[in-house]
């Protein structure tokens, strides 16, 4: 494949995790955690993408991942801190140290309110993620073209320590034992199965098998439970397939630009929706509005949001560290 191809479908399904996650967060049909598997289907996408880009070589690798994540979560951290200090209302549990502010700020896990969250709870994630990159690098540098059996053979035997000695007291411990970690694995052996998929000649009932699979996967994501240790079996395996159909079926077909756009600001959309979403809890009903309608308006206001923290800081922002630091 083409390391500067764009996937269209995956942007798509980048979009629905947000959304899924925002979903979730926000109780915005019901209170059950229908949409937590968002979480699994980025794990999934970033091993295929992480895949994808070091295809041809894995130089600046491990800076550009960097680049792409810290400017917009530190910035979104010391936001959060101050905010939190001064309207603690805006936020629910919220706790402030400065040992918790460092240690959000380096993506170092710790124990917070009887979780392991940084300063931005919904930024729990980018733990694993940048775990992930630090592994994948050090691999794709021993081997590249084995970088996908190299890493997800650490991870294995980082989860079978952790099978074997007592984690739950270090959350350190307990990001590099997870199994979850496997589902960047899951993602890779996408990569590795997509490429065959979508260079195989294609006919329009396997084009619908596919899209009638991924609905059926979408839906049972959707209404199932996925927690430690069967997360990766109820959420993780599942959302690996249902990447694979949504790729096969969508593979050079015509994507809805909005549904795209949404991939591409899904990070912002992950990390900025509290906002928008708590003032739509706190004020927006004040006004009348109520129930689903709040919400609504609430998502509303996120997409907008994240539309202009991505194009300020991912994009322009962006884009000028790249030039500093990497000269691209």
């Amino acid at each position: 494949m083409n390391t500067k191809e764009r996937f269209d479908s995956i942007q798509l399904m980048r979009g629905l995790a947000a959304i899924c996650v925002v979903i979730t967060h926000f109780e915005i049909i019901g209170e059950k955690c229908y949409g937590s598997f968002g979480v699994d289907l980025f794990f999934c996408i970033s091993g295929f993408i992480m895949m994808h880009v070091t295809e041809e070589g894995s130089s600046r690798f491990f800076a550009k991942r960097l680049i792409r994540v810290i400017p917009l979560y530190w910035m979104v951290t010391i936001f959060t801190a101050a905010l939190g200090l001064v309207l603690p209302q805006l936020f629910h549990n919220f706790t402030f140290s400065g040992e918790a502010f460092i240690k959000s700020l380096l993506f170092i896990p710790y124990f917070n309110n009887g979780g392991i969250v940084p300063i931005v709870g919904v930024a729990w994630s980018l733990s694993y993620e940048l775990f992930f990159y630090f592994i994948f690098y050090i691999c794709a540098k021993i081997n590249l073209k084995r970088r996908a059996l190299l890493t997800t053979l650490c991870f294995g035997l980082l989860i079978l320590a952790g099978t074997l000695i007592n984690t739950e007291a270090s959350a350190i411990l307990s990001v590099v034992t997870s199994p979850m970690l496997l589902e960047f694995s899951f993602g890779m052996a996408a990569y590795e199965i997509g490429k065959r998929l979508m260079t195989a000649e294609k006919k329009k009932w396997q084009e619908v098998l596919a899209a009638v699979s991924a609905v059926l996967l979408f839906a049972f994501l959707w209404l199932a439970n996925g927690y430690r240790p069967t997360r990766i079996l109820i959420w993780g395996i599942p959302s690996m397939l249902f990447f694979l159909c949504v790729l096969f079926a969508l593979h050079q077909r015509p994507v809805p630009r909005f549904f795209s756009f949404l991939g591409d600001i899904s990070y912002s959309i992950y990390l900025v929706h509290a906002f928008p979403m708590n003032f739509a809890e706190l004020f927006i009903r004040d006004w009348g509005i109520q129930g689903l309608c709040c919400e609504l308006l609430g998502l509303t206001l996120t997409i907008a949001g994240a539309g202009a923290s991505w194009y300020l800081i991912e994009q322009n922002f962006g884009k000028w560290i790249r030039r500093r630091v990497l000269r691209c």
